[in-house]
C-alpha cells in the first residue's frame, strides 16, 4: 500500500477510487468495527488506515534511531535532508500558480523533516545527558545512590500507572527515556556489586528475581 511520499502522508489517493478500494481491501475487522461505531464513510476509513500505518512506521523509525550508533545517527540527519531537498528545489522552480497548489504538500513534508531532525537532536542530547548522569552516579555515596534508586523506581511506577490510563506519544517517549536512565543506574549498582532485583522499571526485573 504505497500511499505515502517517502517522508510524509500523501492524501492524493482520495481522488482515485481504485486507490481507495486498494486501501479498504487491507482493512482488518477492527477497522470495520471502528467504522461502524464512528459512522465513517469509506474514504474516512481509508484515511484512518493510512494514518495508522504511517504512525506505526514512524514509531518503528524512532525505535531504530534509539538503537543507532552515534555515527549512524549523524548519517540519519543527512538522509532526512536528502529526502526533503529535491521537493524544496522542485517547489522553488514551479510557477507561482503551481506553488500555491503545492504549498500544503510541501509544508507537510517540511513538518515531517523538522520532527525527525528534532527527534535525532533529542536523542543526541539525551546520550550526552546519560554520560553526565553516569558520571554523577559514580561520584555518589552509597546512601545517595540508594536514594536515587528509590526515586527512579517510584518514577517508573508512576509512569506505568499513567500508561494504564492513557497511551499518549508523550508518555511513550517519557517511558523510553526513563527506562534508559534506569539502565544507567542499574549499571552503576552492578559496578558496586549491588542487586537490582527490587527495583521496578521494566521486564528485566522479572528475570532477576
Amino acid at each position: 500500500m504505497e500511499h505515502f511520499t517517502p517522508h510524509a502522508m500523501d492524501y492524493s489517493f482520495l481522488g482515485d477510487p481504485n486507490a481507495v478500494a486498494e486501501i479498504l481491501a487491507t482493512a482488518e475487522p477492527e477497522h470495520r468495527a471502528m467504522q461502524s461505531a464512528q459512522g465513517w464513510d469509506d474514504k474516512t476509513l481509508a484515511i484512518e488506515i493510512v494514518r495508522i500505518k504511517y504512525k506505526n512506521e514512524e514509531e518503528e523509525w524512532e525505535d531504530r534511531v534509539m538503537r543507532m550508533s552515534d555515527e549512524d545517527l549523524e548519517m540519519e540527519d543527512d538522509i532526512t535532508r536528502a529526502k526533503i531537498d529535491p521537493d524544496v528545489k522542485e517547489h522553488q522552480a514551479m510557477p507561482e500558480q503551481d506553488k500555491a497548489k503545492n504549498m500544503t504538500r510541501l509544508l507537510r513534508m517540511l513538518k515531517w523533516a523538522k520532527r525527525r531532525l528534532n527527534f535525532t537532536k533529542g536523542e543526541r542530547d539525551f546520550r550526552e545527558e546519560k554520560k553526565r548522569y553516569s558520571l554523577r552516579l559514580s561520584h555518589m555515596s552509597d546512601e545517595d545512590l540508594q536514594t536515587e534508586s528509590n526515586t527512579i523506581s517510584e518514577q517508573c511506577e508512576e509512569l506505568y500507572a499513567e500508561h494504564l490510563v492513557e497511551h499518549t506519544e508523550e508518555i511513550r517517549h517519557k517511558g523510553k527515556y526513563l527506562e534508559a536512565k534506569y539502565r544507567v543506574l542499574k549499571e552503576e549498582r552492578t559496578r558496586r556489586g549491588w542487586s537490582s532485583s527490587h527495583l521496578y522499571c521494566d521486564s528485566d526485573n522479572e528475570d532477576e528475581k
